[in-house]
């Protein structure tokens, strides 16, 4: 059976592999925790899905305050959003590939 908070965490992790995979700032452990360390603010967030620990800057804080954390990462995420114009985008997806279809084996 599911605890309470599980939904938030799932979905603090995938907001913070996502803010990882943007802003390269921070990692995924190695390991069979997989925990996550994201640098946010003048810290550390990180969540350990294998022990339920959610920490910032090395404190253990509430998983029931993973909303709070939840909320901040997309907001920054938006800002992030806001600034990837759709030319940029479309600059960088539009240039042709320098394949040819046949040499790929």
């Amino acid at each position: 059976m599911k605890h309470s908070g599980d939904d938030n965490l799932e979905e603090l992790y995938e907001l913070m592999r996502i803010a990882l995979a943007i802003t390269k700032r921070g990692y995924i452990e190695d390991d069979y925790t997989k925990t996550i360390y994201l640098y946010i603010g003048e810290g550390t967030l990180s969540y350990d899905p294998y022990y339920n620990q959610l920490s910032y800057d090395d404190e253990e804080i509430e998983i029931s305050q993973a909303t709070f954390f939840i909320k901040e990462i997309k907001k920054r995420l938006a800002q992030v959003e806001a600034k990837i114009t759709k030319s940029v985008v479309e600059a960088a997806f539009s240039k042709p590939l320098k394949i040819k279809l046949g040499d790929l084996k």
